[in-house]
């Protein structure tokens, strides 16, 4: 975001969105957009991907998975998403 004349405003939006980051949030909510701020370029180190790794990290169940507002079935998927965010940070999830 350094060096983009839309740094400011990216700044700002990423400042709100980790002042609504709660724990209600459900886990395939956050992997998502963690996935997406990574793809995006968002640096991994940013306060709003820290915390929302950290939030994941906490959540993941003691079978290793996480779970998905869309029940058990898509598990699986949002497991798969976390891991990713995870990778993508260059982080290891707690297994």
């Amino acid at each position: 975001m350094v060096g983009s004349r839309h740094a400011g405003p990216a700044e700002t939006a990423l400042d709100y969105i980790l002042t609504r980051l709660v724990p209600s949030i459900p886990d395939n909510n956050i992997s998502w957009m963690a996935v997406s701020l990574l793809s995006a370029g968002v640096p991994f180190d940013h306060e709003l991907l820290k915390e929302a790794l950290m939030l994941l990290a906490f959540r993941q169940k003691p079978d290793e998975r996480w779970t998905s507002e869309d029940g058990p079935s898509w598990d699986i998927h949002t497991t798969l998403e976390c891991l990713r965010a995870f990778k993508m940070a260059g982080v290891l999830a707690p297994l």
